[in-house]
């Protein structure tokens, strides 16, 4: 073991948290390294060191120091900072603004091997009574009680996957609801609840973060992966929220045909506000982020600043009702479109870098929108202002006020349909004249604190540079991949070979110093599966009549083990009904999706079964080839859906062609396929098949999405 300490120049040293050292596999996995991490520090230069630990005794005149290691203080602006804020700019999360821990938070350590088993005491009621509550799902379950003002830290190591992090208010995501409901506005200040990764290799994989009804919570520095719903969702009144520094990749696919990335990357709606998310990484997001539902009273004020939103599609962010400052951001390589408005919202856009973003600034039903007939949206108008953007590519730009070849317009000024209005000075006013489709620019930047001095606001082209230096997890994070222009600039269908590597993502995190059997379970040396820890992983599982969805994992962890045994050993294991009762209560899956682009299939085969789970079989006549746009089918053959389970299921099909004349027929008529992704949709009853056929070469099955 080791001991490590910090201390700044000319200082003392502090022993940081046992937990904080930590155990790797080399990227080779030859060899093992250790890695400490020290958080909570101001800016300034520091010292660590790092001594040996043998039979409990430290070997201080064997310790090794590194010196001069720089500091440099998070980028605290933006509306979650607002001196207008209900927390006036004192504090978001745990720490405080100078990047310290407040001084009478606790800190909760969360690796995969100790989240059911991690322990904390909560204030349950107004007399301050306190109750243990073990597992961070109970905890933060626990938390919503609304009367604990203590400062929290919740520290994630390594990969963490959904079992064991969610509760009752959210069975999908980890979460917090209500926490300081009977605290007032200033204990909520001396509060804060911080969310974040330690390290490089951080990681909810399987699992986002939800917020409903909190204030002063900040989120830093996780990678999300594979999350089922919204990857990070600030739902419902949420005030005074910071999240930053985070790698967003795939989410699971939806059952929605703009789902197939996954949902909403980074949402916020139902009235949240005074929100800052910056020097986030997007990687290919499909829908990065909606900005506003249609329920808000406004403005409730959000900041985007320096986001990297690298070759995702659309919504950066796509806002509704509210009022949003968009600055020194990079867009990279973005298919669909930049910033949206709808539905009376402001936006304040200046200072980003615009790189082949297809549509830049989008309103409804005005200027580039109209030009194509309502494709952004069918709602209401918004106003863009916007000032010194560095735009590139673009597609379609219309000014109110400028000509082509200004700030990238494409198409020369027209003041009654128009994406945006430029203005030459950041401080300019929009008039009230410039009201295409109905909707006037409030001018919130110019009268209200917005968190952002002229000062702090980068020229676009060092914002690039710093987004691309400093956005995402530290270091850049554990996961590498290198997007080709030539073709991600315009493509926003699922990158195979991106969305493989995202979900099977594996951590090279061998164990961490503190925490008792915390190495990653996809690293730890395969132990010999015995009869003996056989029945041991079924006598772990509740009752058959007490299991829920989230004791999928462990059920099948175990009959997995099962099935590895001999049929000799099989007949050994004396609770096997156990297992088969847990098996037949688990809850029926109530939707799932089966990706093609993904699940390899067999191809140049007749007669094969391309699918067979879940009580679903399709079979094929046969696959002509399999590629980022799903299976291929070549003329006169198709493909069969047979239900087998107890119940009628609905089906939605993602189809596309490889041209414009292709087409699939199935009970419901002929579907005339496109280069654009299309969906079929129909019921099969129990029991029953259908069958879906093409005449023509070149028609693709992308997705199935099977739903009660």
């Amino acid at each position: 073991e080791y001991n490590a300490y910090v201390k700044e120049t000319d200082g003392t040293y502090t022993k940081l948290d046992s937990q904080l050292i930590r155990k790797y596999k080399t990227e080779d996995g030859n060899n093992t390294y250790y890695r400490v991490d020290a958080v909570g520090l101001a800016a300034g230069t520091y010292t660590i060191k790092i001594a040996p630990v043998f039979d409990g005794t430290e070997a201080d005149t064997a310790a090794t120091e590194i010196a001069n290691l720089a500091v440099v203080a998070y980028d605290r602006t933006g509306f979650a900072f607002s001196t207008a804020s209900p927390l006036a700019g004192k504090t978001v999360g745990a720490y405080n603004l100078d990047g310290t821990l407040k001084s009478n938070a606790r800190v909760l350590y969360i690796t995969e091997s100790n989240k059911s088993t991690v322990t904390l005491d909560v204030i349950t009621n107004n007399k301050g009574d306190t109750q243990s509550f073990t597992g961070v799902g109970n905890i933060s379950q626990a938390m919503s009680k609304g009367y604990d003002g203590r400062p929290l830290v919740l520290r994630l190591i390594g990969k963490v996957t959904q079992s064991g992090l969610t509760n009752n208010n959210d069975s999908l995501n980890l979460g917090f609801k209500e926490v300081y409901k009977n605290l007032t506005t200033a204990q909520i200040a001396d509060a804060g609840i911080t969310i974040e990764g330690i390290g490089n290799d951080a990681t909810l994989h399987g699992a986002g973060v939800r917020c409903l009804k909190t204030n002063n919570i900040e989120i830093r520095n996780l990678g999300l992966m594979n999350w089922p719903d919204d990857g990070i969702a600030l739902e419902s009144s949420n005030i005074n929220i910071w999240v930053h520094d985070c790698d967003v990749f795939y989410g699971a696919a939806g059952s929605d045909s703009d789902q197939a990335k996954g949902d909403g990357s980074m949402d916020l709606k139902d009235d949240s506000g005074f929100i800052t998310i910056s020097y986030m990484h997007f990687w290919d997001s499909g829908k990065m982020s909606l900005c506003g539902m249609k329920s808000e009273s406004g403005p409730n004020y959000i900041t985007y600043h320096h986001n990297w939103f690298d070759h995702s599609d659309s919504r950066h962010p796509r806002i509704r009702t509210m009022s949003v400052h968009v600055y020194n951001n990079y867009f990279d390589g973005n298919s669909k479109y930049g910033v949206g408005v709808t539905t009376g919202a402001d936006a304040f856009v200046e200072n980003n870098y615009f790189r082949n973003c297809k549509n830049p600034m989008l309103s409804s039903l005005t200027g580039t929108d109209a030009l194509g007939n309502g494709t952004f949206s069918d709602e209401t108008s918004g106003t863009i202002k916007a000032y010194n953007n560095h735009i590139e590519g673009a597609s379609s730009l219309i000014y109110a006020n400028a000509n082509t070849g200004t700030q990238g317009a494409t198409t020369d000024a027209n003041a009654s349909s128009y994406d945006a209005v430029l203005v030459s000075s950041r401080t300019d006013t929009v008039d009230s004249t410039y009201n295409a489709g109905g909707a006037t620019y409030n001018n919130f930047d110019t009268s209200i604190n917005i968190g952002v001095t002229a000062d702090q606001v980068e020229t676009p082209e060092d914002a690039k540079a710093t987004v691309m230096k400093y956005a995402g997890r530290v270091q850049g994070g554990d996961f590498t991949w290198t997007f080709d222009n030539a073709t991600e600039d315009t493509n926003y269908g699922v990158i195979s070979e991106l969305k493989a590597a995202v979900v099977g993502y594996t951590s090279r995190l061998v164990s961490v110093q503190g925490i008792e059997g915390s190495s990653s379970s996809e690293d730890t040396p395969t132990e010999e599966v015995t009869v003996d820890s056989v029945i041991a992983l079924i006598d772990a599982l509740p009752e058959a009549s007490a299991i829920t969805e989230s004791d999928r994992e462990n059920v099948n962890a175990a009959k997995a083990a099962y099935d590895s045994l001999s049929e000799t050993d099989q007949a050994s294991v004396t609770n096997y009904s156990k297992l088969e009762a847990c098996i037949a209560a688990l809850p029926d899956v109530t939707s799932f999706t089966i990706d093609y682009v993904t699940t390899t299939v067999t191809t140049g085969s007749n007669n094969v079964t391309i699918y067979d789970d879940n009580n679903i079989v399709i079979t094929a006549t046969k696959i002509a080839a399999q590629d980022d746009k799903g299976i291929k089918f070549n003329s006169n053959k198709s493909f069969t859906i047979t239900n087998n389970s107890s119940s009628t299921l609905n089906f939605v099909l993602t189809v596309i062609g490889n041209d414009s004349d292709k087409s699939f027929t199935y009970s419901g008529g002929t579907v005339t396929l496109g280069k654009t992704a299309t969906t079929i949709s129909f019921s099969i009853a129990a029991g029953g098949s259908e069958t879906v056929s093409t005449s023509t070469g070149g028609a693709y099955l992308t997705t199935v999405v099977v739903s009660k």
